[in-house]
């Protein structure tokens, strides 16, 4: 009885999530930096719903199920992180050259030694993302063949938040 009341607790709280993210509009520009300096009384969902429209560059996708796509992948942020993984998994899509310019441009930008050890760790974290995939830091494939426990591997490093 308990696991079913529960679940019946879970999904009508998904349901209620959902609610809300259809609910909630997008933010402008003025809003949404308002809103990142704590000004103005903007939900944390019209929060997230905005940064995921501005991170994934939405504006550029012009179908007719804009508002559902977008809809549909800030709940997935909420209740899994879909959209960090995607963020983190578009990195592997650089060309080498641009994966370069990014390096450069984020190591020259750190400012202490905090900023700079926190960025050796995200960098880390990305080369075990591309060496459990297969890749070396030159994005090089040396013909592995994925089993489902490195699948596991690398769902567990994407989903990291």
């Amino acid at each position: 009885m308990g696991k079913k009341s529960s679940a019946d607790i879970r999904e009508q709280l998904l349901e209620e999530l959902k609610e809300d993210i259809d609910n909630q509009p997008l933010l402008s520009e003025a809003q949404f930096q308002a809103a990142l300096h704590g000004e103005g009384d903007y939900s944390e969902t019209s929060l997230r719903k905005t940064q995921i429209f501005k991170d994934l560059n939405l504006t550029e996708y012009d179908g007719e199920d804009a508002t559902a796509l977008l809809n549909q992948l800030t709940l997935g942020e909420v209740t899994g992180g879909t959209v960090s993984a995607i963020k983190k998994l578009s990195i592997s899509a650089l060309s080498v050259q641009a994966d370069k310019q990014l390096y450069i441009r984020n190591r020259k930008f750190v400012t202490n030694r905090v900023d700079l050890k926190h960025y050796s760790k995200r960098k880390q974290h990305q080369s075990q993302i591309l060496s459990a995939t297969g890749l070396d830091d030159k994005l090089n494939y040396q013909g592995r063949i994925w089993t489902s426990q490195e699948a596991q591997t690398i769902r567990k490093w994407l989903l990291r938040p």
